[in-house]
C-alpha cells in the first residue's frame, strides 16, 4: 500500500505507522478499503521499511486489550481493513467515498454476500443492505447520513 504520508515517515515503530495510517486520506477511499479487504496481504511502505498490515493489527490487538488503552482508537479505526478482524457490516461505520455515486453501495455487495440488481440507484442499493441486515440498521443509517443531508432510508 502506497500512501504519500506513510512514504515520508522515517520510523521502525508499528505505532507510528498505525497513527499515520489512521490519519491518512487513504483510509477514506472506498477503493482502498476494497483492495485491503480482498488482498491476501497488505504491505505498508514507509521511507525506511515496510510493515505487514495483519502483523500491525495483531500487535494492536495484543497491546490495546481494552477500550481504555491509549492505542484502542487506532485499533478500532484500522481493524475494518481486514476481513478476519470485524463482523461483516463493521466497515460501513466509516465515511468511505468513491467517485461513482452508485458504487458507494454496490461496492459492499461482494463483502456482504448480496446480489446487486442492474439498474438500482444508490438509494435502492442501500435500502437492500438495510433490509438484509435489519440488526445493523443504526450502522447503515449512519453510513447513509454521510451521503445525504436527509436519510436515504425510511424510518
Amino acid at each position: 500500500m502506497l500512501d504519500s504520508l506513510l512514504l515520508r515517515l522515517h520510523t521502525g515503530s508499528m505505532i507510528d505507522v498505525a497513527v499515520i495510517l489512521a490519519l491518512s486520506r487513504w483510509m477514506s477511499r472506498l477503493c482502498c478499503f476494497m483492495e485491503s479487504w480482498l488482498a491476501r496481504s497488505v504491505v505498508l511502505k514507509t521511507a525506511d521499511t515496510a510493515f505487514d498490515l495483519d502483523e500491525l493489527l495483531d500487535f494492536l490487538f495484543k497491546t490495546a486489550n481494552n477500550e481504555e488503552h491509549r492505542y484502542s482508537p487506532f485499533l478500532y479505526r484500522l481493524s475494518h481493513l481486514r476481513p478476519a478482524s470485524e463482523e461483516n457490516t463493521g466497515f460501513i461505520r466509516e465515511n468511505r467515498y468513491t467517485d461513482v455515486e452508485v458504487d458507494q453501495a454496490r461496492a459492499f455487495y461482494r463483502f456482504l454476500d448480496l446480489q446487486w440488481t442492474g439498474g438500482w440507484s444508490l438509494k435502492d442499493g442501500l435500502r437492500h443492505i438495510q433490509e438484509s441486515f435489519p440488526e445493523q440498521r443504526d450502522i447503515v443509517e449512519a453510513y447513509c447520513s454521510y451521503r445525504s443531508s436527509q436519510s436515504l432510508l425510511p424510518l
